[in-house]
This record gives C-alpha cells, structure tokens and sequence, in this order.
C-alpha cells in the first residue's frame, strides 16, 4: 500500500514538468519572422501551391497509393540533393516542379511490381535520411 501512493505521489510531482518538457518542444506558437528573406522555408506556401503532385497520383486507387510513396520519396530526395549541391536554401530547391521526379519514377519505376517498388521507397528514404542532418545544418547556417 505504501508503495503505491509514493508512487502515485512522485508520478503527480514530476507529471507537470514531463508535460512541460514534452509540450515546448512542439507546441511553439512563436509568430513568423515577416521580415524574413522571401526565400526562406518557412515562406514557401505559394512555390507549394504553384506545383501540385502529377494528376495521375490523384487517379490511382487507394490500395495503389505505394505508387504515390515512391514518388514522394524521389521527390525528397532530389530536392535534397539539389539544396546540398547549391549551398542554398531557397523555395525554388525545396519545392522545384514534380516534374523531374515524375520522370524519375515513370522511367526506373513504373513497370516494377509492388515488392520492387517498396524496396525502392525504402532506398530512397535513406538516401534523404542520410542527406536530412547536413540539409538542416545548412539552412539553418544560410538562414533558410
């Protein structure tokens, strides 16, 4: 019996600083920087909007939506590779036309079967994975 309520005493304790520390660091309501360059990052929405998916994502039948994974994945990927090999951080890098990576997956990927095209996504996620610290690293430097 003792037992439990120390444990029920520390648990009420140190419950409101666990949730302090989990809530900081996602919940951060900081307004943007309005002043920031036109290119940063976190400006992007318009260059997003200016270049939707390819509509044939759109028609594919839900249970053909690993189709779209791989695509997206391509699409991370290359933006990635561009950003590193820029030493830039801008809207037109991280968010360029699905066009390239469209190309991509119709030229390497499309005709592949299900279990090919898993495996595929899965390389290319680690190949964005393994690209994501340097990428972060620098925008942060370039003020992206």
């Amino acid at each position: 019996m003792r037992n439990r309520f120390l444990m029920a005493a520390l648990l009420l304790l140190t419950a409101p600083a666990t949730a302090l520390a989990q809530a900081e660091s996602w919940s951060d309501l900081t307004l943007p920087d309005l002043n920031a360059a036109p290119g940063a990052v976190g400006t992007c929405a318009a260059q997003i909007a200016a270049n939707p998916m390819p509509p044939w994502t759109e028609e594919l039948p839900i249970r053909q939506n690993w189709k779209t994974a791989l695509l997206i994945q391509i699409y991370r990927e290359t933006n990635a590779r561009a950003v590193l090999e820029s030493g830039q951080c801008t809207c037109d890098l991280w968010f360029p036309s699905w066009d390239a990576a469209d190309a991509i997956y119709q030229d390497r990927y499309a005709a592949l079967s299900y279990e090919e095209q898993l495996q595929a996504t899965r390389e290319h996620r680690r190949q964005y994975m393994s690209m994501a610290q340097d990428m972060r690293a620098l925008c942060r430097a370039v003020g992206g």
